[in-house]
């Protein structure tokens, strides 16, 4: 529907890409503090309902094209009316004119009225019709930002729960974070994480390129304590 007003939905895949995360945080979370679904600690982290969010927005894209598609046919047959109006109103008065056989200063300014009349309301329906299709857009708007924030609020606790377990866990955990080298993948994902300060850390996580990835998640986690 070419009114401009249908609202950009993203894939979950798209989000969590501008996010710096791949499918894997929403399947095996622990996986990226090193307590993968195999290990002891996996159990503490849930995987999300990625069938549900998708479902979810389906619906939502299924609702905006089928109230858009009303509101765009409210309109079409108002303005069918209208013109039938405004034809049946000028038609008269030409006739009203062709009668006389003279149109006199009286008749042109009552035609020149009756048009003025007509155009105010064919503007009128069309502000009308602009307001309805921004209103589904606000409605839609809202609940996908409410449907999104659901996603949002599931990476901002896995986060919190990888870090309460690397606070307690003196293993390191069984899939080897001691042993696992740090990239540069991982300090642009920790990065991406932080609301704040992430030159900083950018600048200070290169020197751990390389080295054991529990000192990159140590310093992380310093990071994260003082954003929040």
């Amino acid at each position: 529907m070419a009114n401009g007003y249908r609202t950009q939905f993203q894939t979950i895949q798209d989000i969590l890409t501008s996010q710096g995360y791949d499918m894997s945080v929403l399947t095996d979370p622990g996986s990226l503090y090193g307590y993968g679904a195999s290990t002891p600690y996996g159990k503490f982290f849930r995987p999300f309902d990625v069938s549900g969010y998708q479902q979810a927005q389906q619906a939502l894209m299924q609702q905006e094209s089928t109230l858009l598609a009303d509101v765009g046919q409210q309109f079409s047959q108002a303005t069918t009316a209208l013109q039938t109006q405004f034809g049946s109103t000028m038609g008269k008065l030409s006739g009203e004119a062709g009668v006389s056989g003279l149109v006199s200063g009286a008749q042109q300014r009552v035609r020149e009225q009756a048009y003025e009349t007509g155009m105010e309301q064919f503007s009128e329906q069309a502000r009308q019709r602009l307001a309805r299709y921004s209103a589904v857009e606000e409605q839609i708007g809202t609940r996908l930002g409410q449907l999104q924030g659901t996603l949002f609020d599931y990476l901002g606790g896995i986060a919190q729960t990888g870090l309460q377990i690397t606070s307690l866990d003196t293993t390191g955990g069984t899939t080897g974070t001691e042993s696992r080298m740090a990239t540069q993948a991982d300090i642009d994902r920790f990065a991406n994480q932080l609301p704040y300060d992430r030159e900083s850390f950018m600048a200070n996580a290169q020197s751990m390129l390389g080295q054991p990835y529990q000192q990159l998640l140590d310093l992380y986690s310093n990071y994260q304590r003082t954003n929040i």
